[in-house]
């Protein structure tokens, strides 16, 4: 055959040593072969292995969807109470979402805080907290169309987040 396929199934539950090994591979392959590397949670593998990959997801919409709602509502809700302890592990398991869903979640952040902005608006409450996270959000997703690493944009996530509603607690 003019051309070979390997496929690496599981290729997320390598540990590292076996990924630096791939990534060996991966930065020159011979011209005649292509890989194609399975994994349940993309994440787990080495940002830079994904960065030499084309991602193909598989699985249902709905099921990623939800996740990313649930992720956004929970960091929503421990943005406005100040939670600084749950702030940090939410965006911590931020960090571990694959790319895609993690490029999903920021329009659902802002989604989210745009809604909280008019309800707080109309209830007579103060809007601004909303109005800022909301810019947050938005500079962050265009982070990820930069290819920033989730990793970065997480901590800038958590501090700006954190200030944010220290600023709010002392105004």
């Amino acid at each position: 055959a003019a051309r070979k396929v390997y496929i690496i199934s599981e290729a997320d539950r390598m540990n590292i040593r076996a990924q630096n090994t791939l990534l060996k591979v991966l930065e020159e392959p011979p011209s005649f072969v292509m890989f194609i590397l399975s994994a349940e949670n993309s994440g787990a593998l080495l940002e830079t292995i994904r960065s030499r990959c084309v991602e193909v997801r598989l699985h249902s919409e709905g099921e990623t969807d939800e996740k990313v709602r649930t992720v956004a509502d929970r960091l929503l809700k421990a943005a406005e109470s100040g939670e600084n302890l749950e702030i940090c592990r939410i965006i911590l398991e931020m960090e571990k979402l694959d790319k895609t869903a993690f490029g999903e979640l920021m329009p659902e952040l802002y989604t989210g805080a745009v809604r909280r902005m008019k309800n707080a608006a109309s209830s007579g409450k103060s809007a601004q907290f909303y109005q800022k996270a909301a810019r947050i959000f938005t500079k962050c997703g265009k982070y990820t169309e930069y290819n920033v690493s989730n990793g970065h944009i997480c901590g800038m996530l958590a501090a700006e987040l954190i200030e944010l509603r220290a600023m709010e607690r002392g105004a």
